[in-house]
């Protein structure tokens, strides 16, 4: 299954018709979690705004991402993202590109 196919099956229905802020990028809005469990190992990059995101598996860890930020995600690993913004900060929607990532 295709990355793309994955997003489309995992993200809700609202936050697909809201669009995507950039050319090739998936948006997540303020208030919105997403929930993968990539079947290929991919890569995540986030093009606009900072994501909470939470990563399962062997082991389990919390991460902030920003524009600019990759983080590779293990085949089967679940991952659960969302908008993330410090506090006193206007909440703001994410852009990211979710892509397979490169045989090694």
């Amino acid at each position: 299954m295709s990355a793309r196919n994955v997003l489309e099956s995992q993200q809700s229905v609202q936050a697909a018709v809201a669009g995507r802020s950039a050319a090739g990028c998936w948006k997540l809005t303020p208030g919105r979690a997403l929930s993968l469990h990539p079947r290929e190992r991919s890569v995540l990059e986030i093009a606009q705004g900072r994501v909470w995101l939470t990563l399962s598996g062997a082991s389990p860890a919390d991460h902030v991402l920003q524009a600019g930020d990759r983080i590779a995600i293990a085949a089967g690993q679940h991952v659960v993202m969302e908008a993330w913004s410090p506090a006193g900060m206007a909440a703001e929607g994410v852009a990211f590109h979710w892509d397979r990532a490169p045989a090694l």
